[in-house]
């Protein structure tokens, strides 16, 4: 997943605060998205950003699909994770 190739997924939707969710969704040639912070120039001042991190940095990942840049991307909690490149995820 981190290598940068396109993969085949299959995860279950859920959203525990409004309540919904429990489709199936398999997407394939989809990517993960890469978050490379921006480097600052010697004598450059920190300024106060807004968080970019999520609740639960460590247990989403956020794919997006290369080939239809219309397309929203997608935050997918690994629980919630079934098939990785046609291999089922135990766990």
């Amino acid at each position: 997943m981190d290598t940068g190739d396109p993969f085949h997924i299959v995860f279950i939707t859920a959203d525990r605060k409004r309540g919904t969710g429990g489709d199936i969704k398999e997407l394939d040639g989809w990517k993960k998205t890469t978050h490379q912070r921006e480097q600052k120039l010697p004598g450059d001042f920190a300024t106060v950003a807004k968080s970019t991190t999520t609740a639960a940095p460590r247990k989403t990942i956020t794919i997006f699909n290369p080939l239809d840049p219309s397309d929203h991307a997608i935050s997918v909690h690994i629980r919630t994770m079934v098939f990785f490149n046609h291999q089922r995820i135990t766990g």
